[in-house]
C-alpha cells in the first residue's frame, strides 16, 4: 500500500512537472489594457487640447479619446467640427498615458516584448523612463518592442506612452488622416506583454495549398546550430494529421523553412471553412525550448488573366461588402460581439466576401472570417493619397506579419483610389509565401479591373475586354439609394460575363459616431458617412433584404398558380462548392388574416419539409409535396436553410388574385338612412350612411369627408399624378338607391372618374386614364393630414417600402407599422413609414377618428404613403426621387432611385423612367370611412 502511494505521488509530480514545462514552453500573454470596448482598464491620462484638456485624469484603454470626452473630433478630409457646425483647423492634440504594472520575478531570464495592436497615430513608448524604441507611425498596424532590458522583475514598473494624433510624417497624415472616414486619437486596440524563453518562434508564414502541399517559413530568435524545428499538423480538436516534419539548423539564422504533403486535406472556403493547427516546436538537445501554435487552412487562390479568380480550382463570384471598423459609442474600438454581429449580418445577406476598407481590421475579425467563412481583401491604408516609401515599407511588413496566415484573405489591396504607392507593390510577395495578388482598388492592375461605381453600360462593355473584373466598390448606398436598388439588373449582367468576378457594395454600416459635445447625438458627417446597408447600431434598411434575396445561393422562379401547376418549381443552385442536398427546405400553405381581424399572423393550413439535391452552378426542378387542396390557400411560403442553420430566404407567393382577396375582405356595411344630396354654389354634397362627402364642382375633386361632425383626413382628389389637367365636365345623378358622380378631365392626359355611393356599401371609385409621356410615376393621388396619421395596416408587400428598381426583399403578408418620420441615414427607425408600398390589396390608414380603409381588385397597385422628408444635408437628387403632389397615392408606376455617384437612369433597365403606357389604364378602389 505504501509503495503504491509513493508511485502515485511520483506520477503526480511528473504530471505537474510536465504541465509546468508545457506552460513554460509557450508564450505567456499579460494584458496591460483591457481586451475590447466592453473590457477596459483605467490608465492615467492627460490630453493637451480640446475637451477636458490640460489636466490629469483617467481613461479606459483601449479607446478613442474623443469618444471618452477628450480632444476634438475630425472627419478625415474635413476640418475639425465645432459643436456650432462651424469649422476650424484640424486638431493636433496629444495624449499622455501612464500605467503601472508588476513584473514577475520569473521574467528575469525571459524575453519580454510589449505589443500594441493599434494606436492613432504616432506612438512614443517608455518603460521605467527608458525609450522602448523608435516612435511608431501608422494607426492600423500591430507593432512591438523588445523591452527586456527596461523591465525590472519583481517590482512595479512604469509604462509611459505619448500619442500624437497628427503624425510627424506628412505622408501618414495624407494616407490616413485626410481620408473619407472618421479619424480619431488614442490607444484604441489592446496592449499586452509577451513573455517568451530566450529561444523562441516569433511568427510563421504558411502556404497550405488545395493539393495538400504545405510550406512554412519559421521566424525564430536566438537559434543555435543543431537546434531542431519540428512541426505537427492537427485538427482543431487536436487529432494529429500526418507525420511530424522538421528542419535542423545548420547555420546561425532567424528563419527556417519546412515543407510536407498531406493527402486529401479538408479545404477552406466560405462555404466549408475547414481549419487546422500547426504546432511548431524548437528543440535543443531533445529538450523543447518553445512551442508556437498557428491556425491555417488548406486552399489555393489563382487569378487567371483573361479568365477569372479561382479558389480551390473553382471560379468564384464575389458577393461582397466593404466594412468600416466602427461603433457609435466607441469609434474604432470594437469587440468580439460586434465582429460576430457584423459577420452575421454579412452572412445573413448571403454574401461571401468582405473588403477591409480602408485599413486592416482587428485581428479577431480576421480570425472570425476564417472560422465562419468569408473571402477577404486586406488593405493597406490610403485614400486618394499614399504613404511615403520608407514608412510604407514598414507598414506593409507589419500588416503581412500579422495577417499572412489567414486563409480568408485572397487578395492584398495596396491603398485605395489613387492612394497606392507603386514602390510598395513588390514588397508583398517576399513576405507572402502564397504570393497573393496585389490590387489597386479603383484601377486596373495585375490583370484585375477594380472599377468603382460602374454604370450599367460599363459592365456591359467590359465583356468585350480581356481583363477580369472585380468591383471593389459598387452601387454606393448613400441614404436609401444604391445597394439593393439596381442590384438585380447589375447582378444579372455580371453573371452573364464569364470575365466578371463580382464586387463589393459600399458599405456595410453607416459610419456614425456619438458626439459627446453635441448632447450625445449621432453624427455621420452629413452625407459622408450615411451610406450603410444598416445603421450605426446595425439597424436594417430595406436594401438588406433585397440583397438577401438577390444574392441567395438558392434562386427560385416565381410560380404561376394556374390549373397546370403541380407543385413543380424551377430552381438554381448558385453556390460555388455546396450541393443543395446539404440544405433544408420547408413549405407552408397559409391564409392571411382578414382585414376586419386585429391579428397580423397568417394561419398555416398545411406544411412539410423535404430535401433537394442539385450540384453547384446547376439548374433543375424542385417538386413540392403539396396536398391536392393547395389552391384553397391564400399563399405558398417556401424557406431554404443552409447546412449551418442560417436562413437563406423565405419566399411568399400569393395563390389568390387581388380580386379574390377583395371578395374575402370587402365589408358589408349596415345601411342607416337613404342617401341624400345637396348643392350649395360650387359645393356638391352626398350624405351616405351618416357620412358626408363634399365635392367641388369647379375642380371635380372630393374635397372633404365628414364623420360624426368631424372632418376625416382625406380629400383633394383624385388628382392624376404629375399631370396638368382641366376639368371638362362634372355630373351627378341618382341611379336607383345609388348616387353616381362623374368627372372628366383633359390636358396632358385624359382622366375619367366615377364615384358610386350605395346604401350599406363602401364608396366605390372607378377611374381610367391615359399616360402618353414618360413619367417618374403615374396613377391617382389624394391628400391626407399627416399630423393625424398614427400607423397603417395592409395586405401587400412589406414591411419595407420599395422603389421601381428595388422590388426584391419584400414579401406579401398582412403588415402593421407605426408612423415614423424616418429620414434614412439621419434617423434610424426602420422600416420607414413613408414611401411606396407594392402590390396592395387593402390598407387601413390609422388616424384616430380620421381612420379609414381602402380595398382594390387591381393587381400590381402601389400605395404611396405620404412623402419622405428631404435630408438636411446637401441635396443630392440621385437619392431623392420625386413624389406626386398628393401624399396618398394609388399608383401604377413609381420612381427608381439612384446612388450617390450615379443617376438612376445609368443603372440598368429597371432604373429607367417609366415609359408611356399602351391604351387606357383603369382601376377600382373601395373606401370604407365607417368602420
Amino acid at each position: 500500500m505504501l509503495k503504491m502511494r509513493r508511485i502515485k505521488f511520483l506520477l503526480a509530480l511528473i504530471i505537474l512537472s510536465g504541465a509546468y514545462q508545457t506552460q513554460a514552453q509557450q508564450t505567456v500573454i499579460k494584458y496591460l489594457s483591457g481586451k475590447d470596448k466592453d473590457r477596459t482598464v483605467k490608465w492615467d491620462f492627460f490630453v493637451t487640447g480640446g475637451m477636458n484638456s490640460n489636466k490629469w485624469t483617467t481613461i479606459p484603454v483601449p479607446s478613442n479619446w474623443e469618444l471618452q470626452g477628450f480632444g476634438d473630433y475630425n472627419y478625415g478630409h474635413d476640418a475639425t467640427k465645432r459643436p456650432d457646425g462651424g469649422k476650424k483647423p484640424k486638431s493636433t492634440e496629444k495624449g499622455l498615458y501612464k500605467y503601472r504594472f508588476m513584473a514577475d520575478k520569473s521574467w528575469a531570464n525571459k524575453q519580454v516584448e510589449i505589443v500594441f495592436e493599434g494606436v492613432m497615430t504616432d506612438t512614443e513608448v517608455k518603460v521605467n523612463g527608458q525609450s522602448a524604441g523608435p516612435v511608431h507611425q501608422g494607426s492600423f498596424y500591430r507593432f512591438q518592442y523588445n523591452i527586456t532590458g527596461c523591465i525590472k522583475p519583481g517590482i512595479e514598473n512604469l509604462l509611459e506612452v505619448t500619442v500624437s494624433k497628427v503624425s510627424a510624417d506628412s505622408t501618414v497624415n495624407k494616407a490616413e488622416r485626410e481620408g473619407d472616414f472618421w479619424i480619431f486619437g488614442g490607444i484604441y486596440r489592446p496592449v499586452y506583454l509577451k513573455i517568451m524563453p530566450q529561444t523562441f518562434v516569433q511568427r510563421v508564414a504558411i502556404d497550405a495549398r488545395a493539393d495538400g502541399k504545405f510550406y512554412m517559413d519559421v521566424f525564430a530568435e536566438n537559434l543555435k546550430v543543431g537546434d531542431e524545428i519540428t512541426a505537427q499538423v492537427k485538427t482543431l480538436k487536436g487529432e494529429k494529421i500526418g507525420p511530424v516534419f522538421k528542419s535542423v539548423v545548420s547555420a546561425p539564422l532567424d528563419k527556417a523553412s519546412l515543407s510536407q504533403s498531406f493527402a486529401d486535406p479538408k479545404l477552406w472556403s466560405p462555404e466549408f471553412p475547414n481549419l487546422y493547427n500547426v504546432e511548431v516546436s524548437i528543440k535543443r538537445k531533445n529538450i523543447i525550448q518553445h512551442v508556437f501554435p498557428q491556425r491555417f487552412g488548406f486552399r489555393t487562390v489563382e487569378v487567371k488573366p483573361g479568365d477569372g479568380i479561382y479558389v480551390n480550382y473553382k471560379k468564384i463570384l464575389v458577393k461582397g461588402v466593404n466594412r468600416h471598423s466602427i461603433w457609435p459609442e466607441t469609434g474604432r474600438t470594437l469587440s468580439r460581439k460586434i465582429h460576430l454581429q457584423d459577420i452575421g449580418l454579412i452572412k445573413d445577406m448571403n454574401m461571401n466576401a468582405v473588403r477591409m476598407s480602408h485599413y486592416p481590421p482587428d485581428a479577431e475579425f480576421l480570425d472570425l472570417c476564417d472560422s465562419i467563412g468569408l473571402f477577404v481583401i486586406d488593405e493597406l491604408t490610403g485614400w486618394h493619397q499614399k504613404y511615403g516609401t520608407p514608412v510604407g515599407e514598414k507598414l506593409v511588413k507589419e500588416m503581412l506579419a500579422r495577417d499572412v496566415n489567414h486563409p480568408s484573405i485572397i487578395l492584398w489591396a495596396n491603398g485605395n483610389e489613387g492612394g497606392w504607392n507603386t514602390e510598395l507593390d513588390d514588397d508583398y510577395a517576399p513576405l507572402d509565401p502564397q504570393k497573393r495578388v496585389v490590387i489597386h482598388p479603383w484601377n486596373t492592375f495585375n490583370n484585375l479591373d477594380t472599377k468603382h461605381y460602374p454604370e450599367y453600360s460599363y459592365i456591359e462593355n467590359a465583356a468585350k475586354k480581356q481583363n477580369v473584373l472585380l468591383h471593389t466598390e459598387m452601387i454606393h448606398g448613400l441614404y436609401d439609394g444604391g445597394h439593393g436598388a439596381s442590384l438585380y439588373d447589375n447582378w444579372q449582367l455580371i453573371r452573364q460575363n464569364p470575365l466578371h468576378s463580382g464586387g463589393f457594395l459600399w458599405v456595410l454600416s453607416d459610419e456614425g459616431v456619438v458626439r459627446r459635445d453635441l448632447k450625445d447625438s449621432i453624427d455621420t458627417d452629413g452625407n459622408h458617412g450615411a451610406d450603410g446597408i444598416v445603421g450605426p447600431h446595425r439597424e436594417k434598411e430595406g436594401s438588406f433584404y433585397t440583397i438577401k434575396e438577390v444574392w441567395s445561393p438558392v434562386q427560385i422562379k416565381k410560380p404561376i398558380f394556374d390549373q397546370s401547376f403541380t407543385g413543380k418549381l424551377e430552381i438554381e443552385n448558385s453556390y460555388i462548392y455546396t450541393d443543395l442536398s446539404s440544405c433544408r427546405f420547408s413549405w407552408k400553405l397559409i391564409n392571411y388574416p382578414l382585414a376586419k381581424e386585429s391579428k397580423t399572423t397568417a394561419t398555416v393550413l398545411a406544411s412539410g419539409k423535404f430535401t433537394q439535391a442539385l450540384a453547384p452552378g446547376k439548374t433543375g426542378a424542385m417538386q413540392l409535396p403539396l396536398p391536392p387542396t393547395w389552391n384553397k390557400a391564400d399563399a405558398l411560403q417556401l424557406t431554404a436553410v443552409d447546412l449551418y442553420g442560417r436562413e437563406l430566404y423565405t419566399w411568399t407567393w400569393p395563390i389568390k388574385t387581388t380580386a379574390e382577396f377583395l371578395k374575402k375582405n370587402l365589408p358589408a356595411l349596415k345601411a342607416t338612412t337613404p342617401i341624400s344630396e345637396n348643392t350649395d354654389g360650387s359645393l356638391y354634397s352626398i350624405v351616405s350612411d351618416g357620412i358626408t362627402y363634399k365635392f367641388d364642382s369647379g375642380s371635380g375633386y372630393l374635397t372633404s369627408v365628414i364623420k360624426n361632425n368631424k372632418p376625416v383626413s382625406f380629400g383633394n382628389g383624385p388628382v392624376l399624378a404629375g399631370v396638368k389637367q382641366t376639368l371638362q365636365s362634372f355630373n351627378h345623378q341618382k341611379s336607383g338607391d345609388s348616387y353616381i358622380i362623374d368627372a372628366v378631365y383633359s390636358g396632358e392626359a385624359n382622366l375619367n372618374v366615377k364615384w358610386t355611393f350605395s346604401p350599406g356599401s363602401p364608396v366605390k371609385l372607378e377611374y381610367n386614364y391615359t399616360q402618353t409621356a414618360p413619367a417618374n410615376f403615374y396613377g391617382i393621388t389624394f391628400t391626407i393630414d399627416e399630423s393625424k396619421v398614427t400607423g397603417m395596416k395592409w395586405l401587400g408587400d412589406g414591411p419595407y417600402r420599395v422603389w421601381k428598381n428595388r422590388m426584391h426583399g419584400v414579401s406579401t403578408n398582412v403588415w402593421q407599422k407605426k408612423y415614423n418620420n424616418t429620414v434614412t441615414g439621419e434617423t434610424f427607425e426602420y422600416p420607414e413609414f413613408k414611401g411606396y408600398h407594392a402590390n396592395i390589396s387593402w390598407a387601413k390608414i390609422q388616424a384616430g377618428e380620421s381612420s379609414f380603409s381602402v380595398y382594390t381588385d387591381k393587381p400590381n397597385l402601389y400605395l404611396q404613403m405620404l412623402k419622405p422628408q428631404r435630408h438636411s444635408t446637401v441635396f443630392i437628387p440621385h437619392v431623392n426621387p420625386p413624389f406626386p403632389e398628393g401624399n396618398l397615392g394609388f399608383l401604377d408606376a413609381i420612381a427608381p432611385i439612384g446612388n450617390k455617384f450615379r443617376s438612376a437612369s445609368t443603372m440598368g433597365p429597371q432604373s429607367q423612367v417609366n415609359q408611356p403606357a399602351t391604351g387606357v389604364i383603369s382601376g377600382t378602389l373601395y373606401f370604407d370611412f365607417k368602420n
